[in-house]
């Protein structure tokens, strides 16, 4: 994940992004992934299409010509045939099997395993939450 991206980025961005998901069910965030990662995608996807795809039952691939392998419009669940695309896909929390408790409390999104946590400002986060909560004598 790009280190561009940050913690102060997606609060700022949070409504807009929450927004989108809702409206369209994905959100695009340019920089997410760096181009080393992005490389690794785009080489999956190809691997999925060449290796998976012809397997598929039309439910799940859908071509602007039926045709025409080469109009490739749209896969669905593909996270569910591949494990590589499984590590991207996010999911809601109530499928959420994360044994990391964070993750876990994220609420309505459980982001993928292959995203990487900043664990400084997670224990920043924790020790401030504490702190709020011992405060009002919750812990």
């Amino acid at each position: 994940m790009s280190a561009q991206l940050t913690t102060d980025w997606l609060s700022k961005h949070s409504q807009r992004l929450n927004h989108e998901f809702k409206l369209n069910g994905y959100v695009s965030i340019p920089g997410f992934f760096n181009a080393e990662e992005m490389a690794e995608i785009h080489e999956n996807k190809e691997r999925f299409i060449r290796d998976i795809v012809p397997t598929m039952p039309n439910t799940e691939v859908y071509y602007e010509d039926a045709k025409d392998p080469s109009t490739l419009k749209q896969l669905i669940q593909l996270w569910k045939r591949d494990s590589f695309f499984a590590t991207l896909t996010i999911h809601w929390a109530d499928g959420n099997s994360s044994k990391d408790k964070s993750r876990q409390a994220m609420g309505a999104i459980f982001y993928a395993e292959r995203c990487k946590q900043n664990i400084a400002a997670k224990k920043a986060y924790q020790a401030a939450l504490d702190a709020q909560l011992a405060a009002k004598g919750m812990i």
